[in-house]
């Protein structure tokens, strides 16, 4: 051993070594510390004097154990932060390729057509729904190459939106013609959705999507046509109250152009003595929706161009669409039926005999002055009361009945033929009066004018 000693005095420490790299290459650090513990003992109990014992008697053998120990913890440290960093990478690597197959697949369960581009807006890999629908092989793609399927008058305006968007770094929308592969131009939503890469501000690059949109482009039509061709006013407004759709007759009932109209709120049209309340009663009416009349029991009025006011009546339509949610109005001029009514308002109040019109429901809805006279009543006491508030209370329980007898037998004729009639005053005076019956129709229902004359005399 003595003859050995000088070739092995140095050469343990690098075996054991090329040991505990070996190990801690393939295993990591747990095995590489394990080799480097069971190489301490060997080299000190085989190779170190005195051999079979576990201390070195020399200082200068005490220093190779150490560096023994040393070196091969620091190689074992070093082999299992490679080991991390290796598979912190196949882990990264197996995410990405699983974050790509997810995005293929999502693009491929859509109804859309899904692809990226980089910054600039090229094409780096081949798209084969793109390809599918435009015929573009993959060479006629990569590249610049896809914005020819595009129409050549929305090339330029897709390019320019991009533009904006790429120094915002914002999204970005509109429609656009793509050429199918048959040559046919069909209208998509093409929408581009820049991606920012991390620490950045930069776009990297893009995700786009077309959605063909013919079919909502041809009902949009087909609804356009039905609203330009109803013989009322339609307006169609928004969420924020801004007009998205007029008519021709709205254009002549209030004297704008269209133009003029579309996108703005829509308390340009109403009177300035209303325009503050609106947009509460707007948003009353979005809170719980409902197809309606608007004002019911209100006389409403138009504010038209030139300042002048126009009566109207007003039907609300709730709908729902993939924008939103909106509101149809059909707005009728009810100008000559109000001249109609003041009209009939005059006839009345000059009749020389008290007149009553009562609704469906027993309700009075007009008395003249001679009422007012005759029944010692102020109008605003009578309008909206039972009729039977001036019937005697003693024919009060059977006057309903009769009323609705009435009603289901129109005909113009005398109450209470062979009958004493009378009538109770406000102060509580029977007054005996003659009737005169005759059932009108209007478009608010079915109304009863009452002619009474005052027999007292007689």
């Amino acid at each position: 051993m003595q003859l050995t000693w000088p070739f092995f005095a140095h050469s343990p420490v690098s075996l054991f070594l090329i040991a505990v790299t070996f190990c801690a290459w393939y295993g990591g650090l747990g095995p590489g510390l394990s080799s480097v513990l069971i190489s301490f003992l060997l080299a000190d109990y085989l190779f170190v004097i005195p051999y079979y014992a576990l201390w070195p008697a020399g200082r200068a053998d005490l220093v190779y154990l150490v560096t023994l120990v040393t070196v091969g913890s620091f190689i074992s440290i070093l082999s299992e932060l490679m080991h991390r960093a290796r598979r912190r990478v196949e882990i990264n690597h197996d995410s990405i390729m699983h974050a790509k197959k997810l995005y293929r697949s999502l693009a491929n369960a859509t109804s859309q057509v899904v692809w990226t581009t980089d910054a600039e807006g090229r094409v780096l890999f081949p798209v084969p729904e793109w390809s599918l629908i435009t015929g573009q092989n993959a060479e006629e793609m990569l590249g610049n190459g896809w914005l020819n399927a595009l129409h050549e008058d929305d090339r330029s305006r897709l390019l320019e939106t991009w533009k904006t968007a790429h120094h915002a770094n914002l999204s970005s929308e509109l429609e656009a013609r793509i050429r199918h592969r048959n040559g046919a131009y069909v209208s998509y939503l093409v929408r581009s959705v820049p991606i920012v890469a991390e620490k950045s501000t930069e776009v990297g690059s893009w995700i786009n999507s077309a959605t063909d949109i013919t079919k909502r482009k041809l009902a949009d039509e087909r609804f356009r046509l039905v609203v330009e061709g109803a013989p009322s006013s339609m307006i169609m407004v928004d969420e924020r109250g801004l007009m998205n759709l007029v008519n021709n007759q709205t254009e002549l009932l209030f004297g704008y152009d269209r133009d003029e109209l579309l996108g703005q709120p829509v308390e340009k049209l109403v009177p300035l003595r209303y325009r503050s309340q609106h947009p509460a009663h707007r948003n009353s009416f979005a809170s719980h929706p409902s197809t309606r009349s608007m004002g019911a029991g209100r006389d409403l009025y138009g504010l038209r161009k030139d300042g002048n006011e126009v009566p109207i009546e007003i039907g609300l339509n709730p709908i729902r669409t993939d924008e939103g949610a909106f509101v149809v109005a059909s707005i009728i001029d009810i100008t000559e039926r109000k001249r109609a009514e003041e009209r009939f308002r005059i006839v009345v109040e000059a009749a020389p005999s008290a007149m009553l019109m009562i609704d469906c429901n027993g309700l009075i809805t007009l008395v003249n002055n001679q009422c007012e006279q005759l029944f010692g009543y102020l109008r605003e006491e009578l309008l909206g009361q039972p009729v039977e508030i001036l019937v005697p209370e003693r024919y009060r329980a059977q006057h309903a009945d009769r009323r609705t007898t009435f009603s289901a037998h129109p005909t113009m004729r005398a109450m209470g033929a062979g009958r004493d009639l009378y009538g109770l005053r406000k102060d509580g005076v029977e007054v005996p009066i003659e009737i005169g019956l005759n059932p009108i129709r209007t478009n608010e229902g079915a109304f009863v004018l009452a002619s009474i004359i005052d027999i007292t005399e007689r």
